[in-house]
């Protein structure tokens, strides 16, 4: 994931199913939320993100790494955060495939760094996340404070796809889809429907961003 620098360019996940799904029009939504009447929940979407992603088709991935982090400096809630989540991994577990970053503001004008340290730690991830003016994760929540919460997990590689206004989604059978949007964006209930519309379940589940400075998804 990067921090766009065109507002309209959202990172998203979409996952699949093994069998087939309805296929929608060429257009790629962009600027879309994870919420409009639809099973979405806001602030607290992050840990039930991954697992919603994990029951949505056979033979995905059973471990779900998760850690979250507090601290003045990014890269010292960063290294905690690594910590946890070595302490998780088992011998022998697949290398994680997936992974979503949630921060809170104070973070966002270090998103770059931040992803970029995230892309050394874990060469060939894909990333999404978003950026709030609270965080929760593990029954705690960060509120108003410098914190994040990471995510990893090992879904099969065609099982999902991280898409933008930059990275359609293109011909790939979705199922359900994560979707992080800035609750701004002009038409953003028609956006919200036209991707419903693109997944065979009809099911969006994310969140929208919140910020007192920049807005990333």
């Amino acid at each position: 994931l990067k921090t766009p620098r065109d507002r309209r360019h959202r990172h998203q996940i979409a996952h699949a199913r093994t069998r087939p799904t309805r296929s929608g029009d060429d257009r790629t939504p962009v600027r879309m939320a994870a919420r409009a009447g639809r099973s979405q929940r806001r602030g607290r979407a992050s840990r039930c993100g991954l697992r919603q992603l994990r029951a949505a088709g056979a033979h995905c991935a059973d471990e779900l790494l998760d850690a979250h982090a507090t601290h003045p400096d990014w890269r010292q809630a960063l290294s905690l955060a690594l910590v946890q989540i070595d302490a998780q991994r088992r011998r022998g577990a697949a290398p994680p495939t997936l992974g979503l970053l949630y921060v809170t503001d104070h973070y966002a004008g270090d998103a770059d760094a931040l992803f970029d340290a995230l892309r050394r730690q874990w060469p060939g991830v894909s990333w999404a996340g978003t950026v709030g003016v609270g965080v929760a994760a593990g029954g705690v929540e960060y509120i108003d404070e410098p914190a994040l919460a990471l995510m990893l997990t090992a879904l099969p590689r065609e099982r999902f796809r991280v898409f933008s206004g930059a990275q359609p989604l293109g011909a790939f059978a979705a199922h359900t889809a994560l979707v992080h949007a800035d609750g701004t964006t002009p038409d953003l209930g028609e956006l919200i429907g036209e991707l419903a519309d693109r997944t065979a379940s009809g099911y969006l589940f994310g969140g929208l961003a919140s910020s007192r400075g920049a807005v990333l998804q």
